[in-house]
């Protein structure tokens, strides 16, 4: 199918002799004959590229005495090999005609003869000139996310590939093999960063820029480097800030863990502060209430989000602190609570039968939420609505492995306990037998 296009030039010429009158025709064109062939061209697309089809659009008129009745009009780029049409000799005709573009770029003349009923040639005029579009090499274009960034700071580099054409335009194209990302300081040579031989229309690299200089892609296949774009670095200093620590939840119970968090900041060389790196390695340090030693509880690094945050087991009352180096920030004197007993966790029937036996399982549960770690005597008792005294129907031990099991005789009305003496803690119920 042959392609069309909505932009259209006019290339003009007019090669045309009167009598006494010389031939006017562009500069350069090549007439023969006769002078009195007249041919206005347009073509059709502007620009057209290597081996593509045109359509050129043709006004022509003869006004000789060489061609008395029809005459045939051929034309083409660089020479007229193009059958165009017939035409009357007598009356100015319009002809289309397809034709393809040379294989090499360049600028052609648009050639248009006019021959008799006998194949020869009358006159031949140039209509001007095609600027006909071809590929003259590749490039490759590169771009960063920053031109300035802060030492280690996270920076993207995208390269596109493109095909050079001859009038100056770029036409996107495709890596082949390896995309290689290259790194230049100043009097320093290239080095290679990463590469991504998966590269298609695009590469992105992802870098931390850790000293200015310049960076290019290469496109290894073709050989084809970028434009060298330099990224300015500000450099950091060893001058660090680390704000109070907290620790949280807290008070805690001995036994439980909890979260200590600070905030870290870095100074660079043109006096501002950014927060630490992802990656800055710290320390949690604890001290005991009524000592004056730190020790190091726990090593870690900044977190993605920049902060230091580290999980700990509250085991003594004290105090943390989290350092970078020997710069620390304000401590978090955390208390830890005992570990005792705080309740019974009673696994009740969800409904009793008169005068039925039933079940019952119970637990003494810690502060700190886990089971009790000593045997504890748990004693099932019953009262009816009328009376306050509890009686005794069953008992068992609870520790930290296994659950009391106790079981009443009967299934009554009344109120229903499971009693701990020795902790003075309870957990009851009340039923109404169904």
């Amino acid at each position: 199918m042959r392609r069309k296009s909505t932009f259209v030039s006019l290339l003009t010429v007019v090669a045309m002799v009167g009598l006494g009158a010389l031939p006017l025709a562009p500069a350069g064109a090549a007439t023969s004959g006769d002078g009195l062939f007249v041919a206005v061209a347009t073509v059709s697309p502007s620009s057209p590229d290597v081996n593509a089809s045109v359509t050129l659009s043709l006004d022509v008129t003869y006004t000789g005495s060489a061609c008395p009745s029809i005459c045939y009009v051929y034309a083409g780029l660089g020479s007229a090999t193009d059958f165009a049409g017939a035409v009357d000799a007598t009356a100015p005709a319009n002809l289309n005609v397809d034709v393809v573009t040379p294989s090499t770029a360049g600028t052609y003349d648009v050639v248009v003869s006019l021959h008799d009923s006998q194949g020869s040639t009358i006159e031949t005029v140039s209509a001007g000139v095609a600027d006909v579009r071809g590929p003259v090499g590749y490039s490759v274009h590169v771009t960063t996310s920053v031109a300035t960034t802060y030492q280690l700071s996270p920076v993207t580099v995208t390269a596109r590939v493109y095909q050079d054409m001859s009038d100056g335009t770029h036409v996107a194209d495709m890596f082949e093999g390896s995309a290689v990302l290259q790194f230049r300081k100043t009097g320093g040579g290239w080095v290679t960063l990463a590469d991504d031989p998966s590269a298609s229309t695009s590469a992105v690299f992802h870098v931390r820029a850790a000293v200015s200089g310049q960076y290019r892609v290469v496109d290894q296949s073709r050989s084809v480097a970028s434009p060298a774009v330099r990224i300015t670095v500000i450099a950091m200093t060893t001058t660090v800030r680390v704000g109070r620590t907290d620790v949280s939840p807290e008070p805690r119970v001995a036994g439980l863990s909890a979260t200590a968090t600070a905030t870290l900041a870095v100074r660079y060389t043109n006096g501002h502060w950014l927060g630490a790196l992802p990656g800055t390695p710290f320390t949690l340090q604890f001290k005991a209430a009524g000592s004056s030693t730190w020790t190091v509880a726990k090593r870690a690094t900044v977190a993605r989000n920049g902060r230091a945050s580290v999980a700990v087991v509250i085991s003594r009352t004290g105090s943390w602190r989290i350092a970078v180096g020997r710069t620390a920030g304000a401590a978090d004197a955390v208390i830890a609570l005992p570990v005792r007993p705080t309740r019974i966790a009673v696994t009740w029937p969800e409904y009793i039968y008169g005068y039925q036996a039933f079940r019952v399982t119970a637990d003494v549960v810690a502060n700190n939420g886990h089971y009790w770690a000593g045997r504890v005597k748990l004693v099932l008792q019953y009262r009816s609505s009328t009376l306050k005294a509890w009686q005794s129907l069953d008992a068992g031990y609870s520790t930290r492995t296994a659950s009391a099991s106790m079981i009443s005789p009967f299934g009554k009305t009344g109120y229903y306990r499971v009693w701990a003496p020795t902790l003075k803690l309870s957990s009851s119920a009340s039923y109404s037998p169904a």
